[in-house]
């Protein structure tokens, strides 16, 4: 069986060397298809068309993969399953710190808000089917939903060596298009603030760091304002 990847991306000029270098190694790998078509929901879709495997990979084109990555979820694609992710460890200290606190309390993946699509398999029949809008942020949630409705089991896997190099985010636009696009029910939004509130002064104590809480809270506060601006927009 071969696999091809997609990697969609803003500027192939920054692409990561050191994520080619580990797909390049690994087995099963069919065409490497990088794709700088926008935005990001459509580039996932024309990398769909673009690519001949029954199974296609997606990844981010800011993550480092172990080098037995394919060879380890390519099993775990069994009838029914339309999509297969991992969690990935965050580069940003701040991030990962939050996430480890997290995990001690509810392991990351079984978190249903997080399908971890930076690096995925996926029926590549049942992607070029999506339409999602035309949109950067709250894209992944919007596909892990369309597997779902489509009779398919989206399934996330603990770590097993996949790195997010975390490319930085606008907050503020992140919360005005979960917003728009329903991307959390309301139980889901009132949980990720008040989980983020108790634990963040957790998370600082993980790195004793000041700027872990100051970070933190000031990409919550900008979510929270996006969140707003879009009920009222």
């Amino acid at each position: 069986m071969k696999v091809d990847v997609i990697i969609p991306t803003r500027n192939r000029e920054a692409l990561n060397k050191e994520l080619l270098t580990s797909l390049k190694n690994q087995k099963y790998l069919g065409e490497i298809i990088v794709i700088d078509t926008k935005p990001l929901s459509y580039a996932r879709i024309e990398g769909g068309k673009r690519a001949v495997t029954e199974i296609v990979a997606m990844v981010d084109d800011d993550m480092f993969l172990p080098l037995n990555w394919i060879s380890q979820l390519i099993p775990k694609m069994q009838d029914g399953v339309g999509a297969v992710s991992t969690v990935a460890l965050q580069e940003n200290k701040s991030v990962m710190a939050y996430d480890k606190v997290v995990n001690m309390i509810k392991p990351l993946h079984t978190i249903d808000t997080s399908p971890h699509i930076n690096n995925i398999l996926i029926r590549r029949n049942l992607l070029v089917k999506h339409k999602p809008p035309p949109i950067f942020f709250g894209e992944d949630i919007l596909l892990k939903k369309f597997v779902q409705d489509s009779g398919y089991i989206w399934k996330t896997f603990p770590f097993i060596g996949a790195i997010h190099l975390n490319t930085s985010k606008n907050h503020v636009i992140l919360g005005i298009e979960y917003n728009k696009r329903h991307c959390y029910s309301m139980f889901q939004i009132v949980r990720r603030f008040v989980a983020r509130f108790v634990l963040i002064p957790y998370a600082a104590m993980v790195n004793t760091s000041l700027e872990t809480m100051v970070y933190l809270n000031t990409i919550n506060i900008e979510f929270l304002a996006g969140w707003i601006k879009g009920m009222i927009s």
